[in-house]
C-alpha cells in the first residue's frame, strides 16, 4: 500500500506531539480542524489542530504526498507551490516535498533549526531565518532564487515566493523584490503576496497596492467599494479579505482549458472567513470553525471534495406508517478526499436520534424497525461523525396511525326535531373488524356537508354542533345524536378514532 490512511497518520501526529509536549493525550480528542491553508498550482494544502499536514489535488510528482514531521517535531506552516511543498516544523526545520528536478525540494543544511517562514514558488522556494535573513533554492533563471540583502539598519520580515520572481518586506515596511517583475514603487506595506507575474500588497491603513508585468487578465485592479485586512494572490487571479469577513476576487476567471473555471465568479458569497490561500486556477477560504472551502478548478479535486466534517447527499425520508408497519430509514455521506487519483476515506461513525435522544444501538447508516408503535412516532435525525466532526441530517418526521377504516351501517338518517341513529364499523388495516373498548370514537363534529371541519373542538354554541352518546354495538357502534335543533337537510359528522390522527367522515340526511 502506497500511503498510509489519514486516521493512522492522524495517530502518528497525536503519538509525536504528545511525546514532544510531555503531557498526556486527552481521554477523547476534539474534532480536527485546519488552522492555515496553502493553494498550489493544482493542489491544496492545509495544517491541521494537531500539527499534521493534509494535501489533496494532484500528486503527478508527489506533492500532495506529505512526509512524516522529523521525530520530536509537529507542523507548523505549509506552502505549496507549482509542483511542490515545503513546510515548517516545531524545531525551525524545513521539510520540502514533490518536484525536485532544480532542487526546489532541498532546503539548503545552513538554514535548518533557524527558520520562521517559508514560501514555496513555481519550481523554487524560500526561507525566512531568525536572522531576518531570506535564502532561496531552486530554479535561479530569471534570479528569483537570489534574494538581494536587506538595506542597511534592516532586516526581512516576511517573504512570498511567485512565479518567476519573489518579495520580501523589511522592518521599516517596505517591499523589495527580485526576479523577473518591475521594482514596487509604493510603501509602507504589512503584507505581500506574489502571483504568476504579479503581486499586491496591504498597507497599515488597509489599502491595496498591486504592480506587476502581466495586468491583461485585470489582478492588478483592485476592485473598489472594499476594505481589506488580507489578500492571497493566485496564478493569474487576487484575492482579498474583507472587514466583514468576506471574500473577494478579481482578475482572469478561465480554467487552464480556456472555460471558465470560477476562481473568480465562484467565490463564496457568505462571511465568516479568516484566512484566504490563492492557487493555479483556484482558490481556498478558512472560516472561523477552521473549516476549509474552496472553489475553481477542479480538474484533479483540488477543490472538491475537501476535507472536512461528513457532507450528508441523502437524507432519511418522512414516513407515514400504520401501526405494526416497519421503519426503514438511511443517510448516505460523504466523508473522503483524493490524493491523486487515490480516494482517501474518512472513517464514519453514526448516531440515529429520536426527538433528540440517541437511540441504543442504531448506530449504522440505516435504521429498521420491524413493528413501529406509537412510541416510536418522532423526529428522526442521525449525526454522521468523522475525525473533523458532525453532520447531523435533516429532520424525518414519523407518524403512526392505526389504519382505521370506516364503514357505514344502513341506518344513517334521522328526522328533524328528533334524532340521527348512525351505525359505524372500525376497521383496521387488514379488514378486521375492531370492536375492543380499548378502541372508541372521539372527537366527533357535527356540520353542514358544505362546512368542513377544521379539526379544533366542536362549539356547542353553534346551533347544528351536538354532543351524541356513544354505545359499542357489537360488530359496530351506534351513534345516537339529538337533533332537536337540526333542519332537514344533508350533514356530515367528521371523528376520529382513538389515538388515530386521520379524520374520517360519516354522511347523513335529516329529513
Amino acid at each position: 500500500m502506497r500511503r498510509v490512511s489519514v486516521a493512522m497518520a492522524l495517530v502518528l501526529a497525536l503519538i509525536q506531539f504528545v511525546s514532544f509536549a510531555g503531557t498526556p493525550a486527552a481521554a477523547a480528542d476534539p474534532p480536527v480542524r485546519f488552522t492555515q491553508l496553502s493553494a498550489g498550482q493544482i493542489d491544496s494544502c492545509g495544517l491541521t489542530t494537531i500539527g499534521s499536514i493534509i494535501c489533496w489535488g494532484n500528486d503527478d510528482s508527489g506533492q500532495a504526498g506529505v512526509p512524516a514531521p522529523p521525530l520530536g517535531s509537529i507542523y507548523t506552516a505549509v506552502s505549496a507551490g507549482y509542483r511542490h511543498a515545503c513546510a515548517l516544523t516545531s524545531l525551525r526545520q524545513v521539510v520540502c516535498w514533490g518536484a525536485d528536478e532544480s532542487g526546489q525540494a532541498t532546503p539548503p543544511p545552513a538554514i535548518q533549526s533557524l527558520v520562521t517562514q517559508i514560501s514555496s514558488g513555481n519550481d523554487f522556494s524560500c526561507a525566512l531565518t531568525l536572522s531576518g535573513s531570506i535564502n532561496c533554492w531552486g530554479l535561479d533563471n530569471y534570479h528569483q532564487s537570489s534574494p538581494p540583502p536587506p538595506p542597511p539598519g534592516t532586516y526581512y520580515t516576511a517573504v512570498s515566493a511567485g512565479g518567476v520572481f519573489a518579495c520580501g518586506l523589511t522592518s521599516d515596511e517596505n517591499a523589495i523584490c527580485w526576479g523577473d517583475i518591475p521594482v514596487p514603487v509604493a510603501g509602507p506595506l504589512v503584507q505581500i503576496t506574489t502571483g504568476a507575474f504579479d503581486a499586491c500588497g496591504l498597507t497599515p491603513d488597509l489599502a491595496v497596492f498591486c504592480w506587476g508585468s502581466d495586468a491583461i487578465h485585470g489582478q492588478i485592479n483592485v476592485p473598489l467599494g472594499h476594505t481589506f485586512t488580507a489578500l492571497s494572490a493566485g496564478m493569474f487571479h487576487m484575492c482579498g479579505l474583507t472587514i466583514e469577513t468576506r471574500v473577494v476576487c478579481w482578475g482572469w476567471n478561465d480554467g487552464p482549458d480556456g472555460q471558465p473555471g470560477g476562481q473568480v465568479s465562484d467565490a463564496p458569497l457568505n462571511g465568516g472567513y479568516s484566512a484566504l490561500a490563492g492557487g493555479g486556477y483556484h482558490s481556498c477560504a478558512l472560516n472561523g470553525a477552521g473549516l476549509v472551502a474552496c472553489w475553481g478548478d477542479n480538474a484533479d479535486h483540488q477543490v472538491d471534495p475537501a476535507p472536512g466534517p461528513p457532507l450528508i447527499t441523502e437524507q432519511p425520508v418522512p414516513q407515514a406508517l400504520i401501526l405494526g408497519g416497519a421503519l426503514k430509514l438511511s443517510v448516505s455521506a460523504i466523508s473522503h478526499y483524493f490524493v491523486g487519483h487515490d480516494e482517501i476515506s474518512l472513517r464514519v461513525s453514526y448516531q440515529w436520534l429520536r426527538d433528540g435522544q440517541p437511540i441504543a444501538g442504531a448506530i449504522a447508516s440505516s435504521l429498521a424497525l420491524a413493528s413501529i408503535d406509537f412510541a416510536d412516532a418522532g423526529r428522526y435525525t442521525v449525526a454522521v461523525t468523522n475525525e473533523f466532526g458532525t453532520t447531523t441530517s435533516e429532520e424525518a418526521i414519523v407518524s403512526v396511525a392505526y389504519g382505521i377504516h370506516v364503514v357505514s351501517l344502513p341506518l344513517n338518517s334521522g328526522l328533524a326535531g328528533r334524532g340521527v341513529v348512525l351505525g359505524i364499523q372500525l376497521v383496521d388495516a387488514t379488514g378486521r373488524t375492531l370492536s375492543s373498548p380499548a378502541i372508541a370514537v372521539a372527537a366527533l363534529n357535527i356540520a353542514p356537508s358544505n362546512q368542513p371541519w377544521d379539526g379544533q373542538r366542536p362549539n356547542y354554541d353553534v346551533p347544528f354542533l351536538y354532543e351524541p352518546r356513544l354505545t359499542r354495538s357489537g360488530a359496530g357502534y351506534l351513534l345516537l345524536i339529538n337533533t332537536r335543533r337540526l333542519t332537514p337537510g344533508n350533514e356530515t359528522l367528521t371523528f376520529r378514532a382513538g389515538d388515530d390522527p386521520t379524520l374520517h367522515t360519516l354522511a347523513f340526511r335529516v329529513r
